[in-house]
């Protein structure tokens, strides 16, 4: 359940994708290239839109990864069981939920979260090169502006153009991404949560 919580931000992050005038575009400001995760193409898929793609990415990583730790249950290797935590005898007697419950739960939660993701989630506007590219530039020049602001009312000296790039690709988006994974893991350890993860085995 917690491995998930990084994956779900992951996935609402696939849809942000530039192309590749950005980048030229951005070098007439003498600007860094743009970071790692960007992509120089308008889908990451080419069959497959970047908003459906975003709902699958969650769930398929869930259900890939418990697969792998419930192979690992099941195999009885001795190496691993001092990678297990060992339950008390209370806690087993009280470990009263059934696996296809869960899995049921589970189910139930993906449904939700993939009907909200299609009411929630824009399908890709079909804009040119050059319109995705003045919206880039137009979000650095915000920045830019911001930090201008503050550098003269509290006597900074940097260059703000760096700082707003910074800022673009890379303060803003970290944000997003932990305050995303925050809130997955506040979900994740919800009493209801908690009292569908106690799996009798």
């Amino acid at each position: 359940m917690y491995l998930i919580c990084i994956f779900i931000p992951v996935g609402m992050c696939i849809s942000c994708v530039y192309s590749r005038e950005n980048s030229l575009t951005m070098s007439a400001y003498d600007l860094p290239p743009p970071p790692f995760y960007y992509s120089p193409h308008q889908r990451l898929l080419v069959r497959l839109p970047d908003h459906l793609l975003t709902l699958a990415v969650p769930v398929i990583a869930y259900w890939s990864l418990s697969l792998v730790f419930h192979v690992f249950d099941l195999s009885g290797w001795k190496w691993l069981d001092k990678y297990k935590l060992h339950e008390s005898e209370e806690l087993r007697k009280r470990n009263l939920v059934q696996r296809s419950e869960v899995v049921f739960a589970v189910i139930f939660q993906q449904i939700i979260q993939t009907l909200m993701g299609f009411l929630w989630l824009q399908e890709e506007v079909d804009t040119t090169n050059a319109a995705r590219a003045a919206l880039v530039i137009k979000g650095l020049q915000r920045w830019q502006s911001i930090l201008e602001v503050l550098a003269h009312q509290f006597h900074f000296h940097f260059e703000t153009a760096k700082a707003a790039w910074f800022m673009y690709w890379w303060a803003v988006p970290l944000f997003q991404f932990l305050f995303a994974m925050y809130v997955s893991l506040s979900l994740s350890l919800s009493p209801v949560s908690t009292t569908f993860s106690q799996v009798h085995y």
